[in-house]
């Protein structure tokens, strides 16, 4: 069985097969509770048969506002009962599948943590030789039509599509955020645009060779096909106004026509010329540093899903990531806040950029895409030299940037903020955003003590030191990162880190100690904590409500050396408990800053 496998079926008034589609799914290999089918047929007398049709799997009634809000109906039941699901499969009432088919699904995004959703070949049942409708799409480069893939014979495990067919894709939960299906498309398109803006996180969909699936299909609405169209052309800027959507549009009522079907005609040129639909109030999440800030990004959204906050998440790679320039770097941010603007047309979107690629002057870029728009200032006064901090700079931000609101992580750079001349209505204190805790990694052997991330000058490289001395028999001592000098008792490692070292370096570590006399906030020791791994840092920090007490290095670091020594001793439960309370706070932070958005 596929226990961290659960499945939504959106039904609409085919009664006499949703619960074949059920058994389907059970015999692949979902346990039947945790199959939830969301039906939005809106017929009440039909409901008790319906129920008994689809048990003992779980029945969701919903009005009829369309395959994306059904989904996202079902997600936020799925949250509600089973938070912790790593996959969500989602399916209409047309499919059927095998388990080894599922199950080739799953493991594709398990052995690809940078995927978000992989989908089968769709074959149509009913034809004589089982006919490939789909392996994913892509766009045709004239009219930027999405345009299913048909005739790919590749045999990798799997290849990278612009989208996948609805009709059967299995998401990872932690890449989707609270209702992540965009409504307003109501049918036909939806998962285009989902998939696009997932592309746009550097966390794409894919199309697994070898998961095969079977449906039927009763086409696309032409008034839908021809709005929607306009829509996800205008949200995505595939073309100026949605022009190059009339291409395909006007070959499709040329066909109508052809065949006489004029009523058909008239709908398809009602889609083509009504108002299009405003996209729903969301945050758009620009992430400037791709690689290196990839699960603050993570932690984000993870924050704003328990939020109930509808986001859609930008990722560019830094220079160091893509191989490039800085030149090169600053003309992708450009086309990143473009792109952001065109996601937040028409809607009362929240633009977060993550890290300020200009400093303080980024202002004056954001304020020009965005209505509503928040930096997030890490370090007011940079631990290392950076571009755009100085007095000038932040002159400019405060008379001509004023678009621009500032979260900070924490109360010393809030208090930085106000000493620059901020005023505190253009500030916002929100707690650094975390995930939920995993279970500790079982840690034996040889005590380890380890510094993560590069040297910086306020560095407390006599703490470390003094740890080392009276810490040194048989414990072993080691500092991950750029730059470092030679420390006492300490071994080096100065290479670059994959996100997968990194967080083994965490996982398996004794206790992560914070060697700073001056910083703002530490989202190395928060991960370490969501991984299980204790932390001793500076007393007087923003850690200080995650950290007990003797975990804390007083002010001079001489009680540094028995800080490390009772955390190596600890248990889980002396910080777990601190833990969820504050991601709780953090949550309800989020929560009061963007408004009910979802």
């Amino acid at each position: 069985m596929l226990s961290d496998v659960v499945a939504i079926v959106v039904h609409h008034k085919r009664h006499g097969d949703i619960g074949s589609v059920v058994r389907s799914l059970a015999s692949a290999g979902i346990e039947h509770e945790r199959i939830v089918v969301v039906d939005n047929s809106e017929t009440p007398g039909l409901e008790a048969q319906l129920e008994r049709d689809v048990q003992p799997a779980r029945l969701l009634i919903v009005e009829n506002r369309g395959y994306g809000a059904a989904v996202n109906d079902g997600l936020a039941l799925i949250d509600t009962t089973w938070p912790d699901v790593p996959f969500v499969l989602v399916a209409t009432h047309e499919v059927s599948v095998d388990g080894a088919s599922l199950s080739a699904l799953r493991q594709a995004l398990v052995d690809a943590p940078d995927l978000s959703a992989t989908g089968p070949t769709l074959l149509s049942e009913g034809t004589d030789r089982h006919q490939v409708w789909s392996q994913g799409g892509t766009f045709t480069r004239w009219g930027r039509m999405p345009n299913h893939v048909r005739h790919d014979r590749s045999r990798a495990a799997t290849v990278q599509r612009a989208w996948l067919d609805g009709a059967i894709i299995l998401y990872r939960r932690s890449s989707l955020t609270a209702r992540p299906f965009d409504e307003a498309f109501f049918l036909y398109m939806e998962e285009v645009d989902l998939h696009l803006r997932l592309g746009y996180a550097s966390t794409p969909v894919a199309w697994v060779p070898d998961a095969h699936a079977f449906q039927t299909s009763s086409g696309t609405p032409p008034r839908l096909f021809a709005r929607n169209l306009r829509y996800l052309h205008a949200k995505h800027r595939l073309s100026w106004l949605g022009a190059r959507a009339l291409l395909p549009v006007m070959r499709r009522a040329a066909g109508l026509a052809s065949r006489g079907e004029w009523r058909q005609v008239k709908d398809l040129m009602r889609g083509q010329t009504e108002r299009l639909p405003r996209a729903q109030p969301h945050v758009i999440f620009l992430n400037p540093l791709g690689t290196a800030l990839a699960h603050y990004a993570a932690e984000f959204r993870s924050v704003l899903s328990s939020a109930g906050v509808s986001a859609t998440f930008i990722s560019i790679p830094e220079p160091s990531s893509a191989g490039d320039g800085r030149v090169k770097w600053l003309l992708r941010y450009a086309r990143s806040l473009h792109r952001a603007k065109a996601l937040s047309r028409g809607s009362d979107a929240h633009l977060v950029v993550a890290w300020p690629v200009l400093g303080f002057l980024d202002s004056l870029l954001i304020g020009a895409v965005a209505k509503s728009a928040y930096q997030v200032i890490h370090d007011p006064t940079p631990l290392v030299r950076a571009v755009g901090y100085g007095k000038v700079s932040r002159l400019v931000a405060r008379s001509l940037g004023r678009r621009v609101d500032y979260i900070t992580h924490s109360p010393a750079a809030l208090a930085e903020m106000r000493e620059f001349g901020f005023p505190l209505s253009r500030l916002a204190l929100v707690k650094h955003p975390v995930v939920p805790p995993s279970a500790p990694w079982p840690r034996s052997g040889q005590i380890t003590v380890r510094v993560l991330g590069q040297y910086k000058a306020d560095r407390d490289v006599e703490l470390m030191g003094a740890v080392a001395r009276e810490n040194s028999d048989g414990w072993r001592f080691e500092v991950c990162g750029r730059g470092w000098p030679n420390v006492e008792g300490w071994t080096r490692d100065p290479r670059f880190l994959t996100e997968v070292e990194f967080e083994e370096k965490l996982r398996t570590a004794h206790v992560l100690l914070v060697p700073y006399r001056r910083f703002y906030q530490s989202g190395v020791a928060l991960r370490a904590m969501e991984l299980g791994t204790p932390v001793v840092a500076p007393a007087g920090s923003v850690l200080d409500p995650l950290i007990a007490p003797e975990h804390r290095v007083a002010p001079g670091g001489s009680s540094g050396p028995d800080a490390v020594r009772a955390a190596a001793l600890s248990s889980e439960d002396d910080w777990k408990q601190a833990f969820i309370s504050y991601r709780a706070s953090a949550v309800r932070e989020v929560q009061m800053l963007f408004g009910a958005t979802g």
